[in-house]
């Protein structure tokens, strides 16, 4: 599960449909089996104490074509951008997708 959160709503809509975009693009060119990104899409609690949030989830089989997407150095780099007034957080076992 990938987050995004921030006070502006537009913003963080645009910026996580651009980091989908990175991994959609990384799974183009270097498709595990059975994988797949669902989303983006509003948190269920879309807004929490002002600060609007937006997910998508990286579906695998196991947790080892997840692990190898998240390693895949074109990932990490997205991963580690500095989001102007934007959280991002990774949950690579989610429990609760609230």
């Amino acid at each position: 599960n990938v987050r995004m959160e921030g006070e502006d709503p537009e913003k963080v809509q645009e910026t996580i449909q651009a980091l989908a975009s990175e991994f959609e693009t990384v799974l183009a060119t270097h498709p595990p089996k059975s994988c797949r990104i669902i989303g983006p899409t509003p948190c269920p609690l879309e807004r929490i104490q002002s600060r609007y949030r937006w997910q998508f989830l990286i579906a695998t089989q196991d947790g080892n074509q997840r692990a190898a997407i998240l390693g895949h150095p074109d990932i990490e780099a997205a991963l580690l951008k500095k989001y102007s007034k934007i959280k991002l957080v990774v949950d690579v076992d989610p429990l609760n997708l609230l």
